[in-house]
């Protein structure tokens, strides 16, 4: 599988040369995400929002990068360190989010290795973590075997033998346990060894694949389905190999073929960035509500919803803050709101959505947060505005996702409201 690789930014209008066949492919993605999120210009100016991933087919890999540069920024970066910073941060959402189970994000120079191709470093991720748990040990379990032998093994099954050995009365259909490599987790892993070979471009993965491949040698492949992912059960002894499985899986449920009018086929990974910003966001004052809060506060993830207004059709207008702050079942703290935007570009609309969270849930302190670009300057803004007979404090702050040190950037930042 080769083609074209190509590297835009979430937001951000990125004129590109693509030929005809390109362009189709184009046009495919926007069947993935929705016509609204993807624009394309007659000059060949490409736009996309919401999504951040990658969408690979046969003529053309392209992937998505969060935005990380403020709109009025005079900061110069070459593209290569917009590409490893705009990594950096999206491997760290999703590290916090849950949707990447692995804490060993990629070096600069294994990024720059593999050209900060997303797709590729994923590949290198699962490798890596694969190929040092195969030279460890390979998993091994106990499996049943069912066989019809001469040897009595185990225990004999005889219904099973008189109904299929009535004239082979040498044989018996015998059933016992075998601490055996050819399980369940190993067969999933090599079947996804396997899919990965025919997709990498990248010389490096596939030595590294070919090599997990000779350690699963005596393993046998399997059919994939979610099913098969949901028998996989997890103890002491194979413990160490959920985070490839989660890869696995992850690989599984975002790299499935589509077709596109019966012609070749499409891999995309796509994550709502909006999205992954909010779970990031709930994990990371999850972590930290002690400091932020007091040790009985309750952290919610979009919960409780309501309806704001009643009509004779039931309720209407829904409300679903991103994350709120409950000091018991009903008293709420806090409302905090997380939006993957520039902070300059705070709406009305963002104002009257809070205004509404105030009146519905009946709480005087909300919170949005934004998070901070390159080349912008913190924000931290409040305002007051009486409403429904209270008054209500709106606080607006940013927080920067290149600081690596959480703890330090939930003391300064002062999002608590």
């Amino acid at each position: 599988m080769t083609s074209k690789s190509i590297t835009i930014y979430e937001g951000k209008k990125t004129k590109i040369s693509l030929d005809m066949k390109q362009q189709m492919e184009i046009t495919k993605l926007k069947n993935i995400i929705g016509d609204k999120n993807v624009t394309v210009e007659v000059d060949g100016t490409i736009q996309i929002i919401n999504y951040v991933g990658f969408f690979a087919t046969r003529e053309l890999r392209l992937q998505i990068l969060p935005k990380i540069l403020a709109d009025t920024t005079s900061v110069g970066f070459s593209e290569e360190e917009q590409k490893q910073i705009a990594l950096n941060i999206m491997f760290k959402l999703l590290y916090f989010s849950g949707y990447l189970n692995v804490k060993n994000i990629p070096k600069p120079q294994q990024m720059q290795s593999y050209e900060y191709d997303l797709l590729e470093i994923y590949i290198s991720i699962f490798t890596q973590q694969l190929e040092i748990l195969l030279k460890r040990q390979v998993h091994r379990s106990y499996e049943i075997c069912r066989e019809n032998q001469q040897i009595i093994r185990g225990k004999i099954c005889f219904h099973d033998t008189l109904t299929e050995n009535a004239y082979r009365k040498h044989l018996h259909v015998v059933e016992y346990e075998e601490f055996t490599q050819d399980n369940l987790l190993n067969r999933i892993l090599k079947e996804t060894v396997c899919r990965l070979h025919k997709i990498t471009q990248s010389e490096a993965n596939r030595r590294a694949l070919k090599i997990c491949l000779l350690y699963l040698g005596d393993v046998n492949r399997i059919t994939l389905t979610g099913e098969v992912f949901a028998r996989i059960r997890f103890n002491r002894l194979n413990q160490e190999y959920n985070p490839v499985f989660q890869l696995a899986r992850m690989f599984f449920y975002h790299l499935q073929p589509g077709s596109w009018q019966g012609e070749q086929q499409t891999y995309s990974f796509l994550v709502p960035l909006n999205a992954l910003f909010e779970y990031y966001l709930y994990h990371w004052i999850k972590k930290h509500k002690n400091f932020l809060f007091h040790p009985k506060a309750r952290i919610c993830y979009q919960s409780p919803y309501i309806r704001l207004a009643e009509s004779i059709d039931g309720g209407a207008f829904l409300l679903k803050p991103d994350i709120t702050v409950l000091e018991n079942e009903s008293d709420m703290i806090c409302i905090i709101d997380a939006k993957y935007k520039d902070i300059q570009n705070v709406s009305q609309s963002d104002i009257y959505q809070m205004l509404a969270y105030a009146a519905g849930f009946d709480c005087t302190s909300i919170c949005l947060v934004y998070p901070r670009f390159i080349g912008a300057q913190p924000v931290h803004q409040q305002y007051m505005i009486d409403a429904f007979g209270k008054k209500i404090t709106i606080t607006i702050q940013d927080v920067d996702l290149l600081e690596t040190d959480i703890k330090l950037r939930f003391e300064s930042s002062g999002i608590c409201c």
